[in-house]
């Protein structure tokens, strides 16, 4: 049987991490530091073509055609839907969480909802 490495100090009693750091909670829902993360956490799923269209389109308004096309690839609408959570987040006209979070019912994107208000709007 192997070790996980020696008992992390800062675990509490009866529990030990096998060596890591502690998990590191997210910050408070609505924090500028919690939208950051939500974007760094969206931007990083392995989400395919198809739903980030959708999830973009969501979040834009429009459901005609797309900027992209999937011979740009996924990796080009990744980082498009990044720049545009950071313009939604800099508008400040409703909350980024708020926006986001409608956009990924819309885009019939259930996972991914229950994914972030998990990690992000849990009662903590």
């Amino acid at each position: 049987m192997g070790s996980r490495g020696p008992p992390n100090p800062l675990a509490p009693p009866g529990e030990s991490w096998g060596g890591r750091a502690p998990p590191r909670p997210n910050p408070p829902a609505g924090t500028e530091e919690c939208e950051h993360a939500v974007i760094d956490f969206l931007a990083f799923q392995d989400i395919s073509f198809k739903k980030l269209l959708r999830l973009q389109q969501a979040l834009t308004g429009s459901g005609g055609q797309s900027p992209l096309t999937l011979r740009e690839g996924r990796v080009a609408l990744q980082l498009k839907l990044r720049q545009q959570l950071t313009e939604l987040r800099k508008a400040r006209a409703e909350p980024l969480l708020t926006r986001l979070l409608r956009a990924l019912r819309e885009a019939r994107l259930p996972g991914l909802e229950r994914n972030i208000r998990e990690r992000f709007l849990r009662v903590r």
